[in-house]
């Protein structure tokens, strides 16, 4: 989790992405928006590549690593 809010882009491929309790699938051209102090995760979940890209708002990338039975 961060203390500002993560966006993720997906350029191509699928990916499933866990934020707090709900998850949801993001192909390429959708954009996921992890809120500030918001447990999150994702993985590949297609069978191709997956491209991404992750935008962190801040000068500097904060993370307090949690352990996954948290998500």
């Amino acid at each position: 989790a961060h203390p500002y809010m993560e966006v993720f882009v997906v350029h191509e491929g699928e990916a499933t992405f866990v934020v707090g309790d709900q998850s949801l699938v993001a192909v390429g051209g959708q954009v996921v928006v992890a809120p500030a102090d918001r447990p999150h995760k994702f993985h590949n979940s297609g069978s191709a590549r997956l491209r991404i890209t992750n935008l962190h708002p801040s000068p500097r990338t904060i993370t307090r690593w949690l352990n996954s039975r948290n998500l």
